[in-house]
């Protein structure tokens, strides 16, 4: 009696069935998941979704669903069946004095090193936001200092983002002996932290100057995101430009974005509807206005993570490429037998 309970429960975790049911349910679940922004305020899905669909959300936890039983329990499910089905297959194999296959093994043991790394990640894992103007420091972990020297956005034609560059020197004891660029999907390392290029701020402002009427010499701060109107035109401010295309904004620590090459970039909307993109530099007149000066002033947003899993994770890779090579290797090996 008891040995048939143990064998039904050893047929249980290691049954390749359970495998794929779980396997199936994780990806499907994680897809779910993956659209739901997490971590939120319990507001923000009332505002962003219907009431059906919010209670959903926040009923079964999908918006936190990668720390949610509905997922670490069936993910702590595979993982003990993942671990019953290597051992008893080794140990098998052992018994009968079969041929190791060691190939499937080391699969094995990559998908249980990055199962682990995982749940490192998940519940060690540890990020903060920084914004920094050039020539701004930042004191790291690991008695590392980060300075940004300069901060390049680029656009299209369009409007839409080209890039974000932040050029930036650290080291350690006081030194800042090291340059790098830090872009969106190229982030940099240090010790053990990523630094990820996130975001930004423009703050850039111009100054405007009443040509005429009752208010005439009197200057008027405009910032980025602003917007006059003048006569039947309203004037959107959308980005300083330091370049003479108003496609590039620079922002550097010595301050070198000065001279004829500053510009305001305006979107220019017509009562009829139209709307046209038009430069404006210093001295220039907008109607009844004129530029009297440009200040440039944009922010980069890093986000710095500390991930403990990060290296076990490249190992479980490593690891489970390994075990692909020799699975594929031995059934090669195989045929020409």
């Amino acid at each position: 009696m008891k040995k048939s309970f143990w064998n039904l429960v050893l047929r249980f975790f290691k049954s390749i069935k359970l495998a794929l049911i779980l396997i199936g349910y994780l990806v499907i679940t994680s897809i779910i998941a993956t659209l739901v922004p997490q971590g939120r305020e319990a507001s923000f899905y009332s505002h962003e979704f219907s009431p059906l669909v919010a209670r959903i959300i926040l009923q079964f936890n999908l918006d936190n669903f990668f720390r949610s039983v509905l997922f670490l329990a069936p993910a702590t499910l595979f993982f003990i069946n993942l671990n019953v089905c290597t051992i008893y297959r080794f140990v098998t194999r052992i018994k009968r004095g079969a041929k190791l296959r060691l190939g499937p093994d080391i699969l094995h043991v990559g998908l249980i090193i990055l199962m682990i790394a995982g749940v490192v990640t998940l519940f060690e894992r540890q990020e903060a936001s920084v914004f920094l103007a050039p020539g701004d420091i930042v004191k790291l972990q690991g008695g590392y200092r980060m300075a940004l020297e300069s901060f390049r956005y680029a656009v299209y034609e369009s409007g839409r983002p080209r890039e974000w560059v932040s050029e930036v020197k650290f080291g350690t004891q006081g030194k800042l002996d090291r340059e790098k660029k830090i872009e969106v999907n190229r982030p940099l390392r240090i010790g053990s932290l990523n630094i990820f290029q996130s975001s930004y701020k423009d703050l850039s402002v111009i100054a405007l100057e009443a040509m005429s009427g009752a208010n005439k010499g009197k200057v008027y701060s405009m910032h980025t995101g602003n917007a006059i109107r003048v006569g039947n035109k309203t004037y959107n401010l959308i980005q300083v430009a330091t370049d003479e295309s108003g496609l590039v904004t620079e922002v550097r620590k010595n301050g070198d974005t000065t001279g004829d090459k500053l510009g305001a970039v305006f979107i220019v909307f017509e009562k009829n509807g139209k709307a046209t993109r038009k430069i404006y530099r210093i001295g220039d007149t907008i109607d009844d206005y004129r530029i009297k000066d440009i200040v440039p002033w944009m922010e980069t947003g890093l986000m710095v993570v500390e991930d403990p899993g990060f290296v076990p994770i490249l190992l479980g890779l490593l690891v489970l490429i390994t075990g692909l090579m020799l699975t594929f290797y031995q059934k090669i090996k195989d045929k020409k037998i």
